[in-house]
């Protein structure tokens, strides 16, 4: 299935109705009643109703596949064509797969929220850094409850550079791996820092992190274009 960040990026963007594509995955009612047919009845029942419609249309799928046709169908939907992911259905049940992309990035600041009970951090600001060393915001990263971590991630509180509303900002000092699914168009700040604090710069078009998840802290690696170069996002 697309990505509804996309989407919704996209309508806000006002293209053409032209433009816009809807893809079906159920059957969730027919004439008021819930449908009990098994699934793969289901979407055959909604491919004969949009059956010639130009920009509704059932998603991809196949039945009762082998695993040699799954491959197949992730390397053609979600490798080439960049479908988020598969859904895949069994006796009524439902599993979300996605591909998991990792990323190295800096913690620019900490994000303000439950003010920060007892001393423990649960969300922190990244950035990825440009060719001309700027910093460019790639979103929030929440982080799982871990109260070593948290508390540790607070003492950064000893290296701030600036307060505003919803984030205290900190020295580009700790740079992290995290895992996420995709990425989806997003407008970011371009920061700059000039040793003691953050000079916004500007406002790019650029991406967010969907689903990022924190993984270690990389003290191999610097807050420097060569190990957090916003080019990770291009591979």
């Amino acid at each position: 299935m697309r990505k509804l960040p996309e989407f919704l990026h996209a309508i806000k963007s006002k293209v053409t109705l032209e433009e816009i594509h809807l893809g079906v995955w159920d059957l969730v009612e027919l004439n008021g009643v819930k449908p009990k047919q098994p699934y793969a009845w289901r979407l055959q029942e909604c491919s004969n109703v949009l059956n010639g419609t130009k920009r509704v249309y059932v998603l991809p799928h196949v039945i009762n596949p082998s695993r040699e046709q799954i491959l197949a169908f992730w390397k053609e939907w979600v490798v080439e064509k960049g479908y988020e992911g598969l859904v895949i259905t069994s006796n009524e049940q439902r599993f979300r797969v996605k591909p998991i992309r990792t990323l190295d990035c800096v913690i620019v600041g900490i994000n303000k929220k439950q003010k920060l009970l007892n001393q423990e951090v649960t969300s922190v600001r990244i950035a990825l850094m440009s060719p001309s060393g700027d910093f460019v915001e790639v979103g929030d990263l929440g982080m799982a409850y871990d109260r070593q971590l948290s508390k540790a991630l607070f003492d950064l509180m000893k290296y701030k550079t600036q307060e505003e509303d919803k984030t205290i900002y900190v020295q580009p000092l700790v740079v992290c791996e995290l895992e996420f699914t995709t990425t989806y168009p997003a407008q970011q700040a371009v920061l700059r820092f000039d040793g003691t604090r953050y000079v916004k710069a500007a406002t790019v078009d650029f991406f967010s992190l969907r689903e990022p998840i924190f993984k270690r802290f990389r003290q191999d690696k610097k807050a420097e274009p060569k190990d957090i170069s916003t080019s990770q996002l291009f591979g």
